[in-house]
């Protein structure tokens, strides 16, 4: 899916939210408000309350529309293809192979990897870095290698490691950040994610 149309569908989805959303609820607050005022007529009341009944089911089904449309609207490999391109001084590369990824799987893995190439391209000075997704039978994959200094010159945990790590176990999953082994040079995220009902 492109990302025009995922903006669009996104846009729809704001669309909705702020106007037809916030126009149901100031219904069924006035609904209310009258019922209350005409409370003791019970044959104004019981209609006042039929309305209302059916304005909550009507926002009920925008508030389901629009959290479909926003679920829908995100894209883990088209994010992940946005925020390498906020990195131009860096020759990135993209492997994704996951049928799918589960939202708070795909949140994680973005803030983790926009986290590992602002440190390969300030700290690690690194000019290269290669981005790779894989899903397996019962977890995903996600690897961040860059090609700059390694940790031989960084300042270890305080570049962001920590805040990987938790957002990582967080989701019951497994972290590491090394430096690559000599005559390489560069730096190496490794996360791991069990596939669970609570990264569904």
């Amino acid at each position: 899916m492109s990302c025009a149309v995922l903006d669009e569908r996104a846009r729809i989805a704001r669309e909705i939210h702020d106007n037809v959303g916030h126009l149901l609820t100031r219904s069924v607050l006035q609904v209310e408000a009258a019922g209350v005022v005409h409370g003791s007529d019970p044959a104004v009341a019981a209609d006042l309350a039929a309305i209302g009944a059916t304005l909550h089911e009507a926002l009920g089904t925008v508030r389901t529309s629009v959290h479909d449309l926003h679920e829908t609207a995100f894209d883990p490999r088209t994010n992940l293809e946005q925020i390498l391109g906020e990195f131009p001084t860096l020759a990135c590369s993209l492997a994704y192979e996951a049928a799918t990824l589960p939202r708070p799987v795909a949140l994680a893995a973005a803030a983790i990897v926009r986290e590992a190439l602002s440190n390969a391209a300030v700290h690690g000075r690194a000019d290269r870095a290669r981005v790779s997704v894989a899903e397996f039978p019962g977890f995903y994959q996600l690897v961040v290698e860059d090609n700059g200094r390694g940790a031989a010159e960084a300042t270890g945990r305080g570049l962001g490691l920590t805040s990987m790590e938790e957002r990582v176990g967080a989701l019951g999953g497994t972290f590491s950040g090394t430096a690559l082994a000599p005559p390489r040079t560069g730096f190496r995220i490794f996360a791991t994610f069990p596939k669970t009902e609570e990264a569904s």
